[in-house]
């Protein structure tokens, strides 16, 4: 009887000892387990920003995209804005030729004018002296007779 009470201890203690190993599985698995959770929950966590990161790439993708076809119109109309300005310049340039040609007219009709009024002012004074003339050819032809 002593031999199965010892039998059944020895057993006790090595179920105790087998519960008690299997506490500590236990244990250290919930503690696996945790970690898991937190790993997992870092992974979602990740996970989430590189789809913000990659939805935020995509957005500066189409604004570039964007910016790009906007730089091509600006591209044309400064392309257009220099044929503009070099149609203008020649036009100014045409323009202030044809001034220039003006200008010398004026100046050269200005000239004649000048030369005009000193043949008339010669001339008014050559009328004045052969009006003194006529005037004393009459005034001896008066005294003559």
């Amino acid at each position: 009887s002593d031999v199965y009470k010892r039998q059944d201890k020895d057993c006790a203690i090595s179920e105790l000892e087998s519960l008690k190993e299997l506490a500590k599985q236990h244990e250290s698995a919930t503690d696996e387990l945790n970690r898991i959770k937190k790993d997992k929950d870092l992974l979602l966590d990740l996970s989430k920003r590189a789809q913000e990161a990659l939805d935020e790439k995509e957005e500066m993708a189409a604004s570039n995209r964007r910016l790009k076809e906007e730089l091509v119109k600006m591209q044309g109309l400064f392309c257009k804005c220099e044929a503009e300005k070099h149609s203008l310049t020649n036009e100014l340039k045409e323009q202030c030729e044809k001034s220039v040609k003006l200008e010398k007219e004026l100046i050269r009709k200005e000239e004649q004018n000048i030369q005009i009024a000193a043949i008339k002012t010669q001339f008014s004074k050559t009328l004045e002296e052969q009006a003194k003339c006529i005037e004393m050819e009459l005034s001896l032809i008066h005294i003559c007779r």
